[in-house]
């Protein structure tokens, strides 16, 4: 109810295959859509301006790649919090307290900071760009016979 009452903000809650969640949401509120599993979450991104999501590492680089800023929860898992830290470390993303009120108001005070957006924006851009050139670097050696090492 709060996410669907703030003003100017229309939330996509990717609900992936659990079902009873879907059915729990869809339909339910004015400015939310909800999505069950789907194979076009770059469509949903790239119409974005933050995601809220775990810091896991499929979801980084997605978000990398499609510069979208991240309201990372809290993370729990060693390789999640590595991962939020460099997130946050790079601009790139802003941490969310897990409980109700505080994931609220973070949502708050990210989505409606123009600044910031574009800030974190630029930090992603930035990480994108390197990403792909150590990827065309790769191809390249590949390409050229050199062994490609991890």
């Amino acid at each position: 109810q709060a996410l669907d009452a703030l003003p100017g903000v229309h939330t996509t809650i990717l609900t992936g295959r659990n079902e009873k969640l879907f059915q729990r949401l869809d339909g339910r509120y004015e400015n939310i859509e909800v999505v069950p599993f789907t194979r076009e979450v770059e469509k949903y991104m790239a119409r974005a301006h933050l995601m809220l999501s775990k810091p896991g590492g499929i979801t980084c680089f997605e978000a990398i790649a499609a510069r979208l800023p991240i309201l990372a929860w809290q993370p729990f898992l060693q390789q999640e919090q590595e991962n939020a830290d460099f997130l946050v470390n790079c601009g790139m993303a802003r941490i969310a307290a897990k409980e109700e009120g505080a994931c609220l108001a973070a949502i708050r005070e990210t989505i409606y900071d123009d600044g910031a957006l574009s800030s974190m924006e630029r930090a992603m851009e930035k990480a994108s760009a390197a990403l792909e050139r150590a990827a065309v670097c790769g191809v390249v050696r590949e390409l050229a016979g050199e062994r490609v090492s991890a």
